[in-house]
């Protein structure tokens, strides 16, 4: 009895030391993901904070929840569908400044903003595979998806560091070609929802990524898998590329030139459109001055305002 009353008491000390150093991690990695992520002007009031803890499915849309999608006009033209990360989301951006505000103002269409921040390929793909899409978008002409180089990055991993639940979405390839969902079970999303797994990921995700060999056959695999999909459900549609080379960085594997040979023979062989801000910049460098936001990383509504007349241009919009 008296060695079951020991093992007890040191099961309930090492619960009780595992526990407070569980909280003291979680609140060390609140402040550090705090500094990482305070570009985002995200509001880390205690309501936020909150988050980082451990909660019902460990997945939160409250922080990073779709733009409005009311920018809807009276027309007979159909709607147009934007994809893609923080880019289209619109970070830093009043309503005003918005692509899909500007697109829409422009061309006189509704226009859905399904830009998400730490999106990409893949969690557009998850959207398109969920029934509600094509009850909320019951026709669309055009289905617009905004590259940028990091995505290529994003295809190989998931992103639990960010709070939506689109953002848990990730493919492999398997050896006949077929894309396959990789699903995290109901344990990973409990701990994905802490601030210290968050935290882990965030550097983990990075430098397991530089370990791939980077190029785009499971990217193209996704936005093909995208496309035909789309196809299905919106056989009159088209779907378009934006390619906004913003990257800046020295470990981006590939040149613009590069780049452009690679999308424009996935353009032609899957029959879509791609379109390259740098040749609509009108002679303006989009990736400095008032063409670039506050976080030095993402476009101004100034950018938005040169691209859409000419995006808007070259599709007939």
């Amino acid at each position: 009895m008296k060695k079951f009353v020991k093992i007890t008491k040191i099961c309930l000390v090492n619960i009780c030391l595992f526990a407070v150093l569980f909280l003291i991690s979680e609140v060390l990695s609140v402040a550090v993901l705090y500094k990482e992520w305070s570009f985002l002007n995200l509001d880390f009031s205690k309501k936020t904070v909150q988050k980082f803890f451990w909660l019902k499915k460990g997945i939160y849309e409250e922080v990073f929840d779709y733009r409005p999608t009311e920018y809807k006009k009276r027309s007979r033209k159909k709607p147009i569908v934007l994809f893609g990360c923080s880019f289209v989301y619109g970070h830093g951006l009043s309503e005003d400044e918005l692509f899909s505000r500007q697109l829409s103002d422009y061309t006189k269409r509704t226009v859905y903003n399904k830009g998400l921040p730490g999106g990409g390929c893949a969690s557009m793909l998850y959207l398109l595979r969920k029934p509600e899409f094509k009850k909320e978008i019951p026709n669309a002409e055009y289905f617009i998806y905004t590259y940028i180089p990091e995505h290529l990055r994003r295809v190989y991993t998931n992103s639990p560091e960010w709070f939506n639940e689109y953002l848990f979405a990730a493919y492999k390839m398997l050896p006949d070609g077929k894309l396959k969902e990789v699903k995290l079970n109901n344990f990973k999303l409990r701990l994905a929802s802490t601030a210290s797994y968050k935290l882990f990921h965030n550097y983990y995700s990075r430098l397991r990524v530089s370990a791939f060999n980077n190029d785009f056959k499971l990217f193209f695999a996704v936005v093909k898998e995208s496309v035909n999909l789309i196809r299905e459900q919106y056989p009159d549609s088209k779907f378009v590329i934006l390619v906004f080379d913003n990257y800046k960085g020295n470990d981006y594997p590939f040149s613009m030139e590069e780049e452009e040979a690679l999308f424009n023979k996935f353009a032609e062989e899957n029959n879509v459109k791609v379109l390259y801000t740098k040749k609509m910049n009108k002679g303006e460098d989009l990736l400095n001055g008032k063409y670039n936001g506050a976080d030095g990383f993402h476009p101004s509504g100034e950018a938005w305002k040169i691209i859409v007349p000419q995006l808007s241009k070259e599709l007939k919009l």
